[in-house]
């Protein structure tokens, strides 16, 4: 004997017009969501003014989380004993998206001016160094 369900017909009706709709709006959510851009701000000090090794780790961190908010397993890391080389392993960094960030003044002037010399981006298969220095 099929399952009859005991209310009527239009409110059986009314509740699956309700979960659709609901579908509908969690999936533009979710699509703006991955759609809108990583938002990364950069606080820097005074032209010169280098960070100290604990504030240029937060900035590591706060990029870190904006990947991790979007969904993207990205990590990001310091090298060497100063702390001044950014690595940064992401599997979908190409070769224009380093060119973009290399001729970006904004961002190369920024992580210049927090003590960064140098930008290492990886993908797993290439890595893209940037020099930072002047």
């Amino acid at each position: 004997m099929p399952f009859q369900d005991p209310r009527p017909w239009y409110r059986v009706r009314w509740s699956l017009v309700v979960a659709v709709l609901l579908t509908f709006i969690g999936a533009a959510f979710i699509h703006h969501e991955i759609n809108r851009p990583i938002e990364i701000t950069v606080n820097s000090g005074p032209v010169g003014q280098s960070k100290t090794l604990k504030e240029r780790m937060i900035f590591l961190v706060s990029i870190e989380r904006a990947f991790h908010k979007k969904g993207w397993l990205a990590s990001f890391g310091l090298e060497g004993e100063d702390g001044k080389t950014i690595t940064a392993h992401w599997e979908r960094f190409n070769k224009e998206f380093a060119r973009q960030i290399a001729e970006s003044q904004d961002i190369v002037t920024n992580l210049r001016e927090m003590g960064f010399k140098q930008l290492i981006m990886r993908n797993g298969k290439q890595d893209w160094n940037i020099n930072l220095r002047n």
